[in-house]
């Protein structure tokens, strides 16, 4: 008997192995690998992706594969009459199948351990062997295509892309943007807002910066830029900008690369949760845009100047009769000037170096926004027809502008952003009103909260209860495997391969459309599971009918 199970096992074990190798390979290299080297990694993060990849394909189809050998296996078997040798030694067909079973259960524990626990692991790993190699991705981007366009906020064009001394040549930086509707002007034509864009003879990369949410930045030095709205946009002819954030391929698959520690502690935390977060750090800082309009309004309404606005070398100070809200994050400012010149006009004092420029007006506004150029919030003003005159030359005579706007590198000031950095995600979540009055802003973090973050958590724990399942129908299919195999002599490759199917398509797609089910907030989640584990269960029920009728024989 030992020597019968020995032959058995071994002889297992070998198709099993070369058919798991097989599938595994296939799906990797198919699936996989070609897109990451499409982007452009070297050998060894290509090694590290393909460990990782191979290992999660391996979880897949290693229940497949040893089904798969199990009715080839004992198909054959049984197509060479071995089986009535058995039966004529007094060997039951059950005790015939005990190696399949020893073996249905090692593919159970191996998948249930890949799944849950290795894969995990070596997805971290992998993380940190794309992130060291960014720049080799981007440089081989811009070099094939001529375009990185996988940043949010810019689009960047190159001639030449040289790894070797980091720079690029010919560069041009567009801005993104939505799919707004255009806009009618005073006559009744439909016109689109100017798109900004900036060109450099020659741009060089100074590295990747890595934020503690994981996003990922690339620092380039522009030199002798210029472009439309330049000086909106706060680019100098050299100086040094910050985009981003970089793809990251595992990010995109938060939930199918994290151990159950990190599903749990991202159902406990929504904020964990890449869409979420993202979401809730770009309302922070509309909060943030918020605070500096109000508090401009209060500065200027109670007749002092606000003077916490500068940039590396200037500061302003701005002062009018009357300041009012245009919206969230919009100052109207009015002046009130008598004819004989009394009065308090909207003023902006820009001193440079000891040098003053004092401007004046009768209307102006400050605008508070999201800059992509300079990937922060930044501070726009604007006045109409100001009178200019330069207060540290004493010949100086007033003149009059068509109109004045500085903007682009004016950043909100420190203590706002000290404010907003103390916002705790977790409680704007959880209570926006707190923290803004914005009825729209309430209503979109409310919809993260009751739609979004439901639909994650249940995203995971479909995928927790699918792992478990898929692992455990291991044995169940290893089991029916090898029973067909021998009551229809499945030794033929085709014969078994369609044996195989059955098997493995109700447990697959019972749990696929299960997980789509959990998913779905108007499906009550209990459904979803019991049609998740409803293949496992019919397996069973099979399996039972099976092994009744072969222990009768």
């Amino acid at each position: 008997m030992r020597t019968l199970h020995k032959y058995l096992t071994t002889d297992l074990l070998k198709v099993a192995v070369m058919s798991t190798a097989a599938f595994t390979l296939v799906m990797t290299v198919i699936g996989i690998l070609e897109p990451l080297r499409k982007q452009g990694l070297a050998a060894r993060e290509v090694v590290a992706v393909l460990g990782l990849t191979f290992l999660l394909m391996l979880s897949l189809t290693l229940p497949i594969a040893t089904l798969f050998a199990a009715t080839i296996v004992f198909g054959r078997f049984s197509q060479d009459n071995e089986m009535i040798a058995c039966r004529a030694s007094g060997v039951s067909t059950i005790n015939v199948l005990k190696p399949a079973l020893w073996v249905g259960a090692a593919v159970t524990f191996i998948s249930l351990l890949l799944s849950n626990v290795v894969v995990p692991q070596m997805a971290k790993g992998a993380g940190v062997a794309l992130y060291a190699n960014m720049k080799g991705v981007f440089f081989n981007v811009i070099n094939r295509r001529g375009t990185y366009d996988e940043l949010d906020a810019v689009v960047i064009r190159a001639e030449k892309a040289d790894i070797a001394t980091s720079t690029l040549t010919g560069v041009v930086v567009i801005e993104k943007r939505s799919e707004e509707q255009p806009k009618e002007d005073q006559y009744g034509n439909l016109v689109r807002d100017k798109v900004p864009f900036v060109v450099a003879s020659q741009a060089r990369v100074l590295g990747f910066a890595q934020t503690p949410e994981g996003d990922t930045y690339v620092r380039i030095a522009l030199a002798d830029a210029r472009g439309a709205l330049q000086d909106q946009l706060g680019i100098q002819r050299s100086g040094i900008v910050e985009w981003g954030p970089l793809p990251n391929p595992i990010d995109k698959s938060f939930s199918m690369w994290s151990d159950w520690a990190t599903l749990w502690a991202a159902m406990k935390n929504p904020t964990r949760y890449a869409e979420i977060g993202k979401s809730l750090r770009e309302y922070r800082r509309e909060i943030s845009n918020e605070r500096f309009a109000r508090e401009f309004v209060e500065t200027i309404n109670t007749g002092r100047p606000y003077s916490a606005l500068r940039n590396e070398t200037t500061s302003y100070e701005i002062l009018a009769d009357e300041a009012e809200l245009d919206g969230p994050t919009t100052v109207v400012l009015r002046g009130n000037v008598a004819p004989d010149g009394s009065g308090i006009p909207v003023t902006v004092r820009e001193t440079t170096d000891g040098k003053t420029i004092l401007r004046t007006s009768r209307y102006g506004t400050i605008e508070t926004g999201w800059s992509a150029f300079r990937n922060g919030s930044m501070v726009t003003i604007r006045l109409e027809t100001p009178d200019v005159l330069d207060t540290s030359d004493p010949d100086a005579l007033p003149r009059r502008e068509q109109a004045w706007v500085k903007g682009g590198d004016l950043a909100l000031p420190p203590h706002i952003i000290r404010e907003q950095n103390e916002i705790s995600l977790r409680a704007l979540l959880d209570n926006p009103g707190q923290f803004t009055s914005d009825p729209a802003m309430i209503s979109h973090i409310r919809f993260l909260r009751q739609d979004r973050v439901p639909k994650l958590n249940n995203g995971n724990i479909a995928l927790m209860h699918f792992r478990v399942s898929y692992g455990a129908s291991c044995f169940l299919m290893v089991a029916m495997g090898a029973a067909l195999g021998l009551m229809f002599r499945g030794g033929q490759v085709l014969v078994a391969f369609l044996l195989t199917l059955i098997p493995a398509a109700a447990v697959l797609l019972m749990g696929l459309m299960g997980k789509e089910m959990v998913r779905n907030p108007d499906v009550p989640r209990g459904i979803g599971l019991i049609c998740i584990w409803g293949g496992i269960f019919l397996i069973l029920a099979a399996n039972a009918i099976i092994y009744w009728r072969l222990s009768k024989k």
